[in-house]
């Protein structure tokens, strides 16, 4: 089926702009590059938390 394009939903996040979001987005690119399961789980708290004390803070404000 030549000339013919794939469809593909874009999904963006809404708080891509935010400082937050770009530190949430570090934590997980350094979470899948350590080779250390300890480090890993101790960026994934950091995430966990950063998420939780942003997005909590969206629910209040909506």
């Amino acid at each position: 089926m030549a000339g013919l394009s794939e469809i593909h939903d874009e999904f963006t996040c809404p708080h891509v702009n935010k400082e937050w979001h770009e530190q949430a987005v570090r934590l997980l690119m350094e979470i899948e590059k350590t080779p250390s399961k300890r480090i890993a789980a101790l960026l994934k708290l950091d995430l966990e938390e950063l998420l939780e004390e942003h997005l909590a803070q969206n629910h209040i404000h909506s």
